[in-house]
C-alpha cells in the first residue's frame, strides 16, 4: 500500500539527491586536523569544512593578432607601455590569443556573480536569508546490529551544527529492531548562507547508558537552496532519500535512513506541515491445508513411504526481526505409489506488515530407526499476500471486520501461486533424424485437476533440478478479529469448515486379514518380490521332485532290463545242460 505522503513523491534509489543536482553551486572541501589535536601523528579527522565557488570557462583561440588586439582594447603596447615586466606581457599575449565561451561555462556569470555577492561580504554583499526547514525522517533500514542478540536499539538525533540547535531523545528509542520507525518531522529557521550542516546522527540505546553511534549522515542546506536544480525540479515535492549511514570507525554502510528535507523562505505562506504516521500493525491469520501428496519419491526398499510433512513460517516482520514456526501434519503410514492423503489444517498467527515471508513446506519418510528421511520441499512466498490483504482492510468501509478482508490461494485463485514448471521437451535420434519430443501429461494429473489446491513441485537442494514430488496447498490469510468470529479446528478437529476437511484416505491393518495387513506393512515392492521368490521356490520344487519320479523311473527302468537280460542269459543255458543230464 503506497502511504500518503507518497502520493506525487519520487524516490531516489540510485545514489543519493546531490548525484542528480550536479553541478553543485558550492565546492565543499574537508579540512582535516589531527585527532585529539596530538602532535607527531597521522590520525586525522575531520575539522571543517572549506566552501568556495569556481567558475570554468573553456577558451577557443582568437583569429585576431594577439598585438593587435591588445592594441585594440587599450591593453599592452610593446611600444608605448615598456615598464611591464616582460612576465607579465607575455602573459598579457598568451590571455590575447584566446576568448571566452560564456555558454559553455560550468556557471552563468549571473549566477556566479550572486554567489559572489552572497559570500564575498562588502557593501554590495546579499543579506542572508531566513529559511524555514523540516526534515521528515521516515525509517531506518538494514541497520548494523551491535548487541549480541544481532539487533539494536536505536534512536535518532538530528543537529545543525554549529547553531544549538538538536532534535531527539534517547528516550524514544525503538527497542530490538534493524528496521526502526521513526515517522518523525523536525522544523526549525536558520540563515543561509550560514550554519548549513544538517547532520542525522544514529545511535544504539544501552540499559547502562554509553550509548555507541551506528552511523551519520549530513545534509548540506545550502547546495540545495542556491541550486537551481533544486529550485526547478526538488523544491516544491522532495523525493524520498535513502541516506547512508557512515562511520570512521567501521568500514562500508551501517545503514540506511529513508528521509526527505523541505526549504522554504520564512517570509512566504508556508504551507502546512504534513503529517506523517506509521501505518497500522495487524494480527493476522494464515491457515494452511494440506491436501494430498503424488508423484513422491520412494525411499523405503518395500516401495512405501511413512509420509508426513513440516510446514514452516518464516520471514522478517516491519521492524525486521526474525520470525517462524514449525508445525507437522500426522503420518501417512505405508503410503505407496508415491502418493498421501493428509487433508490437514495447519494455523498461523503473525503480524503485517512485513518485510519478507514465506512458507517451507518440506516432505519427509518417517523412520523408527535413526533420521528421517528429506524427500523434497516447496517455498510458497507470502508477501504478496500480506500486501493485497492491507490494501482490502484499507479499502474496507469496515476494516479488519470486512467480509473481503481475505486472501487466499487455492485451486481457484491462483494470483499468488509460484507458476509450475513444465519439463522441458527432450531430443530422441531415430531412422528419420533428430526430432524433438515434448512430455504429455500424466493422466494421474488429469484425474487431480478437479482438486482443492495449488499443486507445488518439491525439490531437494542435492538433486539439482529434478522434481522429487508434489503437494496439494491452499493458503487463506485473514484478520485475527475476523478469525475469531468464524474460527476453525487444527487438523480435522472441530469446528472443520471454510472448507471442510473429510477423513484422510488411508491403507488400514486388519486383524482378520493378515496375509493383506503384511502385504501392506512389507510393501508392494517387497511384496512383489516375495511372491516371485515364493513362485519360484515352487516351481523349483515342483522341478524337483518331477525330476526324482523321473529318475526313479528310468533307474527302475534300467535295472527291469538289466535282471531281464540276466535271466535271459541264465534260461539258455539251463537247456544245454538238462539235454546232456537226460
Amino acid at each position: 500500500t503506497v502511504p500518503e505522503f507518497m502520493d506525487g513523491r519520487k524516490m531516489v534509489t540510485d545514489g543519493e539527491l546531490e548525484d542528480h543536482m550536479r553541478p553543485l553551486p558550492f565546492i565543499t572541501v574537508p579540512i582535516m586536523r589531527s585527532k585529539g589535536f596530538a602532535d607527531n601523528t597521522s590520525d586525522l579527522v575531520e575539522g571543517g569544512k572549506l566552501k568556495f565557488v569556481c567558475r570554468v570557462v573553456p577558451l577557443s583561440e582568437h583569429e585576431e593578432e594577439p598585438e593587435q588586439k591588445l592594441l585594440d582594447k587599450g591593453g599592452f603596447n610593446p611600444f608605448g607601455n615598456k615598464k611591464k615586466k616582460e612576465e607579465e606581457a607575455e602573459i598579457e599575449r598568451k590571455n590575447a590569443a584566446y576568448k571566452c565561451e560564456d555558454d559553455a561555462a560550468t556557471m552563468p556569470l549571473t549566477d556566479f556573480k550572486k554567489l559572489q555577492r552572497l559570500i564575498g561580504g562588502g557593501s554590495k554583499a546579499l543579506l542572508p536569508q531566513s529559511v524555514i526547514v523540516r526534515a521528515f525522517v521516515v525509517r531506518g533500514k538494514n541497520i548494523r546490529p551491535l548487541d549480541p542478540s544481532g539487533l539494536c536499539d536505536p534512536y535518532m538525533k538530528v543537529d545543525l551544527l554549529g547553531t544549538g540547535k538538536r532534535f531527539g531523545n534517547r528516550r524514544d528509542h525503538v527497542k530490538e529492531t534493524l528496521a526502526p520507525w521513526f515517522y518523525k518531522m523536525f522544523q526549525f529557521t536558520t540563515e543561509l548562507p550560514g550554519s548549513s550542516q544538517l547532520q542525522f546522527k544514529l545511535y544504539d540505546w544501552d540499559k547502562n547508558g554509553g550509548d555507541d553511534v551506528i552511523g551519520v549522515n549530513t545534509v548540506d542546506l545550502e547546495d540545495r537552496w542556491f541550486s537551481p536544480i533544486w529550485k526547478s525540479q526538488f523544491s516544491e515535492t522532495p523525493p524520498l532519500e535513502l541516506r547512508t549511514l557512515l562511520n570512521n570507525d567501521a568500514t562500508g554502510s551501517q545503514g540506511s535512513l529513508e528521509l526527505w528535507v523541505e526549504m522554504y523562505e520564512a517570509d512566504e505562506n508556508v504551507p502546512r506541515a504534513m503529517k506523517i504516521a506509521p501505518p497500522p500493525v495487524i494480527d493476522v491469520e494464515l491457515r494452511v491445508v494440506i491436501w494430498r501428496a503424488r508423484k513422491m519419491v520412494i525411499k523405503d526398499i518395500g516401495g512405501n513411504n511413512d509420509l508426513f510433512f513440516k510446514v514452516g513460517l518464516v520471514g522478517l516482520d516491519h521492524k525486521q526481526t526474525r520470525f517462524g514456526q514449525v508445525q507437522e501434519t500426522d503420518t501417512h503410514y505405508f503410503a505407496s505409489d508415491g502418493k498421501g492423503s493428509f487433508n490437514y489444517r495447519i494455523i498461523y498467527r503473525f503480524s503485517i506488515p512485513v518485510t519478507k515471508a514465506k512458507l517451507r513446506v518440506s516432505a519427509y519418510d518417517r523412520d523408527l530407526i535413526g533420521s528421517n528421511d528429506n524427500i523434497g520441499e516447496a517455498i510458497l512466498p507470502l508477501s504478496g499476500m500480506c500486501n493485497d490483504l492491507m490494501r482490502l482492510i484499507q479499502a474496507a468501509p469496515d476494516g479488519e471486520l470486512s467480509g473481503n478482508a481475505e486472501v487466499k490461494m487455492d485451486a481457484k485463485n491462483q494470483k499468488h501461486a509460484p507458476p509450475m514448471p513444465k519439463d522441458p521437451p527432450f531430443l530422441s535420434c531415430g531412422e528419420d533424424g533428430v526430432s524433438v519430443n515434448f512430455p504429455s501429461m500424466d493422466f494421474g494429473d488429469v484425474l487431480d485437476a478437479g482438486g482443492e489446491g495449488h499443486w507445488s513441485p518439491l525439490y531437494h537442494p542435492s538433486k539439482d533440478d529434478r522434481k522429487q514430488g508434489e503437494v496439494e496447498v491452499s493458503l487463506t490469510l485473514l484478520p485475527v478479529r475476523r478469525a475469531d468470529q468464524r474460527p476453525v479446528g487444527k487438523a480435522r478437529d472441530q469446528p472443520n469448515r471454510d472448507p471442510e476437511l473429510p477423513a484422510a484416505i488411508r491403507a488400514k491393518l486388519n486383524p482378520f486379514d493378515p496375509i493383506g495387513s503384511l502385504i501392506t506393512i512389507m510393501g508392494p515392492n517387497m511384496a512383489r518380490n516375495i511372491i516371485l521368490a515364493l513362485c519360484i521356490l515352487a516351481c523349483l520344487a515342483v522341478c524337483c521332485s518331477l525330476a526324482v519320479f523321473i529318475i526313479n523311473d528310468v533307474l527302475s527302468a534300467y535295472i527291469n532290463i538289466a535282471i531281464q537280460q540276466a535271466t535271459g542269459a541264465g534260461g539258455g543255458m539251463m537247456p544245454a545242460g538238462g539235454g546232456l543230464g537226460k
